[in-house]
């Protein structure tokens, strides 16, 4: 079993912490006003900054985290562990499923917390990425296919990080800037791996592999 990653616990710890200046930053140390306390001045007042900034914060950093690289963790399932595993100790295909959870309860959160834009609507949930990831993987763990999911997974986190942008561009400045520290907490405790990568030769290649003989090892072509 892997070790958890030193670098990456203290930069969780770190990030909490700075969750609370980035909220004392925006409200000047002082908490929102309670709705018991502050005057009512609409029937529906927009839900308060404090809700939204460490949640779009977290969402950054999970984006992060499944953009980025993985170090594989234990998955011999034959094998009873002698403690039970952290998430930094899972294997890779149970960390992404294990991310992509997070960043769908993350986003029903924030989208109950910000006021929505009818025109530029927040992701409603990960659907789209867990598509495009379970397209590849399949449902069975094998370490060939890995790979190939996470590079389609990339692909659609790129787009899917725009339409994120574009909610939040419609949002509250701090929210904005809250999903952008996260994301760059992430890649300063777990800097991005170039080499993890494929290359889009070997990409369509492994693609093109799969599709041919994807039915004979058990896995959905897409």
């Amino acid at each position: 079993m892997t070790e958890s990653n030193p670098a990456e616990n203290i930069a969780e710890t770190i990030m909490d912490a700075l969750k609370e200046r980035f909220v004392e930053g925006v409200f000047g140390g002082k908490p929102p006003a309670s709705s018991a306390t502050a005057p009512v001045e609409k029937a529906n007042p927009p839900p308060p900054l404090a809700d939204s900034i460490p949640i779009a914060l977290n969402i950054g950093w999970t984006m992060a985290v499944l953009y980025g690289f993985l170090t594989p963790g234990s998955d011999k399932s034959d094998q009873t562990p002698l403690q039970l595993p952290t998430e930094h100790e899972l294997s890779e295909i149970k960390r992404v499923s294990l991310e992509l959870d997070r960043l769908d309860s993350l986003l029903k959160k924030l989208g109950n917390s910000i006021t929505p834009d009818p025109d530029h609507s927040l992701p409603a949930d990960a659907s789209v990425l867990r598509d495009a990831w379970q397209t590849q993987v399949g449902g069975i763990s094998s370490i060939p296919m890995i790979p190939v999911a996470k590079e389609s997974l990339r692909v659609r986190q790129i787009e899917f990080n725009f339409e994120i942008l574009s909610a939040l561009a419609c949002a509250d400045r701090e929210i904005e800037l809250a999903y952008q520290l996260g994301r760059s907490l992430r890649d300063t405790a777990n800097p991005p791996v170039s080499g993890d990568r494929l290359s889009d030769a070997d990409l369509r290649k492994a693609m093109n592999d799969d599709s041919n003989d994807g039915e004979s090892r058990g896995f959905k072509n897409g």
